[in-house]
């Protein structure tokens, strides 16, 4: 196992360079000037979606262009006096040039549009064609993504087995890969049985990788079924870079579909990268822009969609479900954290 993480991060930082090449082409600095916008008021001047204001937003207080003081954004010294137009600071002419047409782009996704023929990487079942549907972009996907999987399955499998040692059934919901479930297997004596379950788009390459690595598929079982309505009964609920993929609505309703199946003193994992907001040194912030650029590449993969969510917006959104907190946050490897949830007692 290696922690490929600063590859991952060198591939995201290119959205933040979009993000600022955005700033300048919707003259976010001269909209804003020396006044004080509440998160409602400033998505809503721009036009954004709720996803998109609330990712954009979090990229740019990690980039140092907004400031939120009691729950209002404000332009930092910074941006006012290198990003402006007419001021003998200002560095906008400079970098501005080579902006193209993925800055338009990018803009008409924050506010809802975008290309009829465009697909998304994900869709609920109800008829949306997915870049999943594509055989061989799907394979691609599937390969690439269960790459990341296989990295942080043996570190994922230890912090579930400090966490939920006992577990007999555990259900990896939008699986992508056999290795999470493989590494349990390996590490949680008492585990029987792991069942993978996603849509058929998502499982279609499944038996494909689990016979190139020569994977005992005995203790596991294949699910086919929209995980927004089909969940089966298990003791532990993983949802690895899954949650990510959706918006909290989404998330909320797959979160409460998983409480009303748990069986008692069951336990869910949100394994996931998550926003921060908060950095005490460049190693954290490095940190906190990576994990807000990969939040960009979730929003335009899934035509607005996905977004990183921070420890809080996760500590919500399963709360709506009755569940709290257990354990302490596991970080893995390559960027992501293991969260514990259960049904208090």
């Amino acid at each position: 196992m290696m922690d490929a993480g600063q590859f991952y991060a060198l591939l995201r930082l290119e959205e933040a360079s979009l993000a600022l090449r955005a700033v300048l082409a919707l003259r976010l600095v001269e909209r804003m000037g020396e006044k004080s916008f509440s998160h409602e008021q400033l998505r809503d001047d721009l036009g954004f979606t709720e996803q998109a204001a609330r990712t954009f937003f979090a990229l740019l207080r990690v980039m140092g262009i907004l400031q939120r003081e009691q729950g209002e954004f404000r332009l930092s010294k910074l941006a006012s006096h290198t990003l402006a137009d007419q001021l003998p600071s200002s560095r906008k002419p400079y970098l501005q040039m080579g902006s193209g047409p993925e800055v338009a782009a990018l803009i008409g996704l924050m506010r809802g549009e975008h290309p009829p023929e465009a697909r998304p990487l994900y869709s609920p079942e109800d008829g949306t064609t997915t870049l999943m549907d594509d055989v061989d972009i799907g394979r691609e996907i599937a390969f690439g993504l269960s790459s990341r999987a296989r990295n942080f399955a043996h570190p994922l499998a230890a912090a579930i087995v400090n966490q939920c040692p006992h577990a007999s059934i555990l259900v990896d919901i939008g699986a992508g890969s056999p290795y999470v479930g493989q590494a349990c297997l390996q590490t949680l004596s008492g585990l029987k049985k792991v069942q993978l379950l996603d849509r058929a788009n998502g499982m279609r390459f499944m038996q494909e990788l689990i016979q190139r690595e020569g994977i005992d598929s005995a203790t596991i079982e294949l699910l086919r079924a929209d995980f927004f309505r089909d969940i089966p009964t298990a003791d532990i609920y993983v949802l690895s870079n899954t949650a990510h993929d959706w918006r909290p609505e989404e998330y909320c309703a797959l979160i409460n579909n998983i409480r009303h199946s748990m069986k008692p003193g069951g336990v869910i994992c949100i394994h996931e990268p998550l926003l921060l907001d908060q950095w005490n040194s460049d190693r954290e912030w490095y940190q906190a822009l990576w994990m807000a650029c990969y939040a960009m590449t979730l929003l335009k993969l899934t035509l607005g969609a996905g977004t990183c969510y921070s420890i809080e917006e996760h500590h919500a959104i399963l709360a709506q479900s009755g569940l709290r907190p257990t354990g302490s946050p596991q970080p893995t490897v390559d960027g992501c954290t293991a969260l514990f949830y259960e049904v208090p007692a």
